[in-house]
């Protein structure tokens, strides 16, 4: 919520207000984005979907590390338990 309540708006509303962040293209025309808002919108989704999109790979690629951690470790106890020597170092 904006902090900063001009005091020559008598009737201004700050959540309405926070609504409108961001969308300035809206509000004022002829300062507008190279882009209309239908545009913004569609780079917008897209963005979201690529965020999401890395979110997920991150989230595999930790699992994947968990995965070689403990077969890492499955295979030095079963090396231990064989009284094989070390031969290889941890990846």
């Amino acid at each position: 919520m904006s902090a900063n309540i001009p005091t020559f708006l008598p009737n201004w509303d700050p959540i309405l207000a926070d609504d409108f962040q961001g969308k300035w293209w809206d509000l004022w025309p002829e300062h507008a984005s190279p882009f209309d808002s239908h545009e913004l919108q569609k780079i917008d989704e897209r963005e979201e979907e690529l965020l999401k999109m890395l979110e997920d790979g991150m989230l595999e690629l930790e699992q994947l590390d968990n995965k070689v951690n403990h077969s890492w470790g499955r295979a030095t106890e079963i090396q231990e338990l064989l009284g094989l020597r070390e031969t290889a170092s941890q990846p």
